[in-house]
């Protein structure tokens, strides 16, 4: 069990401002990683031999297309799963389920910044620093 993780009910949040989750020895059967600011080889050591990795942000275009290049090669020879958000389209079934756990409040989105549309080049920006500890949202 990781030193600095917290017990929610019947899973595990690692606090990555107490604990760097690829360094602690522990492997995980499912990573979500909201910021998107870590190597295929960091992301693959954390998992378990059929473990997955779901990757719904990125701190840089550079990050994204790393990432989008590299592990489906890396995932294919390993057995174990990174993905990005985008790589698959949720069914119905999934999509009413994450709509159950936002209306518990079991999951809880939080948003670092908003930006409107007209300063979209800022907002990359400011994401590409890698301070962004939450969404980034874009207001149309």
């Amino acid at each position: 069990m990781p030193t600095q993780a917290m017990k929610e009910e019947d899973r595990w949040v690692v606090n990555y401002a107490k604990e760097d989750f690829t360094r602690n020895g522990q492997t995980y059967d499912l990573v979500l990683d909201n910021v998107g600011n870590r190597s295929v080889g960091d992301l693959m050591r954390t998992l378990n031999p059929t473990g997955t990795c779901v990757i719904v942000g990125f701190s840089s275009m550079r990050r994204m297309l790393m990432q989008s290049i590299l592990a489906p090669m890396v995932s294919r020879e390993a057995g174990r799963s990174i993905l990005s958000s985008s790589d698959e389209k949720p069914n119905r079934e999934e999509i009413y389920f994450l709509r159950g756990l936002l209306e518990s409040r079991k999951v809880v989105p939080t948003i670092d910044r908003q930006y409107p549309l007209e300063r979209l080049a800022e907002s990359i920006g400011y994401l590409e620093t890698g301070h962004a500890r939450a969404k980034v949202v874009i207001t149309m």
